[in-house]
């Protein structure tokens, strides 16, 4: 009897110790994946912290070169201010215009704050009517001594027949003022018969205004024009990670677009293209 039955009970046997086998590393796999899912997401909160604190660093580094122009000038005029009011008699007027100038510097790096909150909170800047005009020759006014330090020739076109925009002056005037710095930063290293900015406003139709700034450096590598505007990219030692991006989200909030290019006989000129007032983008 027990010989005729033998062989089903062995084969249940079989079957029930390789089912629970298969039990048995199921649980141990089970147990496995949860232990790298809690890694997983161990290593995902080590990483996101590790960004955080990266992007806090490239902001703050931005952030002080940012502010390094607006401050160096409020330095500069601080000393010229002292050497007039210790001439015999002090020179008033000098002094007048001096702190004008300081207190332009204080606005603008102010403003560099302000955008760079403006950036993080991401809300609409506040626009009145606005003649690029104006924005452009108190940009030119502010950098025309770093452009003679630098040996740069620095010309300025505004064509007539500008429409006005809606826009914000301090923060337009943040947008040239950084193309125009990253202008001059492009042609370091070249011979100084050649280092020629040049700064243009024109009416691209009734619509629209577009404010530009060539300059005559090597050019914008093609695998980095993808990727100029990004937050936190940059390929200066220095580091520019910020200026670029604010740039474009200055822009946008004005309905506007920011593009970069090559020219044929050398140089990058970045475009900025704004609606006029009740045009739309």
């Amino acid at each position: 009897m027990m010989r005729e039955y033998w062989w089903p009970i062995a084969a249940s046997i079989v079957i029930i110790a390789l089912q629970a086998g298969i039990i048995a590393a199921l649980l141990l796999a089970r147990r496995r994946r949860h232990q790298a899912e809690e890694e997983t997401l161990a290593l995902r909160r080590d990483l996101a912290h590790a960004g955080r604190v990266s992007a806090v660093g490239q902001l703050a580094s931005s952030l002080a070169h940012e502010l390094n122009q607006p401050l160096g000038a409020i330095l500069r005029n601080a000393e010229a201010a002292e050497i007039y009011l210790n001439a015999d008699p002090p020179d008033l007027e000098e002094v007048k215009a001096i702190l004008a100038d300081i207190r332009q510097d204080d606005l603008r790096a102010g403003g560099v704050i302000d955008e760079v909150r403006a950036l993080l909170r991401r809300h609409s800047p506040d626009l009145a009517p606005l003649d690029l005009r104006g924005v452009v020759d108190a940009v030119a006014s502010l950098t025309r001594p770093d452009a003679q330090s630098r040996g740069v020739e620095m010309a300025v076109e505004v064509e007539p027949g500008l429409p006005v925009i809606a826009g914000n002056s301090v923060q337009l005037q943040q947008v040239l003022l950084n193309l125009v710095l990253n202008g001059m930063e492009a042609m370091e290293q070249t011979p100084l018969d050649r280092r020629r900015l040049r700064v243009r406003v024109r009416p691209v139709d009734a619509a629209h205004v577009e404010l530009s700034v060539t300059d005559a450096g090597p050019g914008i590598p093609e695998r980095e024009k993808a990727r100029l505007f990004e937050n936190f990219y940059t390929t200066k030692t220095t580091g520019m990670g910020m200026g670029l991006a604010i740039c474009r989200r200055i822009v946008e909030s004005h309905g506007g677009r920011i593009e970069a290019g090559n020219e044929r006989g050398g140089g990058a000129t970045l475009r900025v293209t704004l609606p006029a007032q009740g045009a739309q983008a």
